[in-house]
């Protein structure tokens, strides 16, 4: 102001290098830059006074940084170190860049290094992350802010642990448990599959608990394959030994007398195995005959002697764990008699028919005349 009038205003700026001049009441300029700057303003009257002053003022950045460039160098797997790099860039530049890592409930802040443009990191993934969730944040030195977000699938690469449990002895017909709940993964177990050999087919049991009956005695190697989430597995063994408790009883039907020349027929067909599940998987008979050793096999057998005497034939019969049991019996074989004592035989058959016959015929006479009575 002044007390008569002011005829002149005068403005100077010194900026980016440039002096710019105003000649006006007053002006508008934009500032694309920040900084320090100073404004002179010269005023002059009618009379040729003259005044000045200076503003000195700062202008704030408000544009934020720029982020170019972020990359994971290596792969994301469970238990590894990752290396993460950016490129950034700022008018005025950039004074911290940070990265916030997030794994399920698991957190983490890391402040990267580095100075311009190229920033980088490293961090180490849990063994149980499943998922990366992450935030890079960049600041410059008038304090704008920028960020992205993201996330990224974390590779299992550490495969589980499996646990098949102790080795069983059973005896034949018990029920065994299979229990891999022992087993062990970092994220988790998907699939428990149990093999083994029985009776000479595969048999494939799923579950982390599975039950089967052995009926057939013998050595079993039972394998237990665990896989996780991620494809990973692992395998464990466990050894089964299944044991006969009893031997097998030998009972022989059949044997007593018989003539020269027939048939003798025997049979072991009530013989048998007491396990539970077990069974007689052989049957030899064997006896002496004309000095000679004779072997025969099955459940049943037949053999014409020829020659008249007593005869010891044994029966073996064996089970499924190759135990043995035996049983013997004699057959007294007989000379055919001869025709006279064939006929004596034939005749006292026929004195036995006729007074079969006689009995009978008074039976039915006495009834007849009982029968005639009550009719009376």
């Amino acid at each position: 102001y002044d007390n008569i009038d002011i005829v002149n205003y005068s403005w100077k700026l010194h900026y980016n290098n440039w002096t710019y001049k105003f000649f006006s009441e007053s002006f508008q300029f934009q500032f694309d830059l920040p900084g320090n700057f100073t404004i002179n303003l010269t005023l002059a009257d009618k009379e040729g006074n003259v005044n000045s002053t200076e503003l000195h003022f700062y202008v704030t950045d408000t544009i934020p940084p720029i982020i170019l460039n972020l990359r994971f160098e290596n792969n994301l797997t469970t238990g590894g170190k990752v290396k993460v790099s950016v490129v950034v860039e700022d008018n005025l530049g950039v004074v911290g860049v940070f990265f916030k890592v997030r794994f399920g409930e698991h957190s983490q802040n890391i402040s990267m290094n580095g100075t311009g443009e190229e920033w980088s990191c490293t961090f180490e993934v849990p063994t149980f992350a499943t998922l990366l969730q992450y935030v890079l944040s960049v600041v410059d030195v008038d304090g704008n802010w920028n960020c992205t977000v993201g996330e990224m699938v974390v590779e299992d690469s550490i495969p589980p642990i499996a646990r098949a449990g102790g080795d069983v002895r059973v005896p034949t017909g018990t029920l065994v448990t299979f229990n891999g709940k022992g087993s062990k993964d970092n994220i988790g177990i998907k699939s428990y599959h149990w093999r083994f050999v029985y009776g000479g087919e595969e048999i494939i049991l799923n579950g982390s608990e599975v039950n089967f009956i052995f009926y057939i005695p013998g050595n079993y190697t039972v394998s237990l394959t665990v896989t996780d989430y991620s494809g990973n597995s692992a395998l464990d063994h466990i050894f089964v030994v299944v044991y006969d408790q009893y031997s097998p009883v030998a009972i022989i039907v059949g044997g007593g007398s018989a003539y020269v020349g027939e048939q003798v027929r025997l049979s072991a067909i009530r013989s048998y195995d007491p396990d539970s599940g077990g069974r007689i998987v052989n049957y030899t008979w064997y006896f002496s005959y004309h000095g000679e050793n004779i072997t025969l096999y099955g459940e049943n057998i037949s053999f014409t002697f020829d020659t008249a005497g007593t005869y010891r034939i044994t029966l073996r019969v064996t089970d499924m764990s190759g135990k043995v049991s035996e049983e013997s019996v004699e057959v007294v074989v007989e000379e055919k008699k001869g025709d006279g004592d064939e006929l004596s035989g034939k005749a006292k058959g026929s004195i036995m028919e006729i007074a079969v016959m006689v009995v009978i015929g008074a039976v039915v006479l006495v009834v007849i005349v009982y029968l005639g009575v009550i009719r009376g």
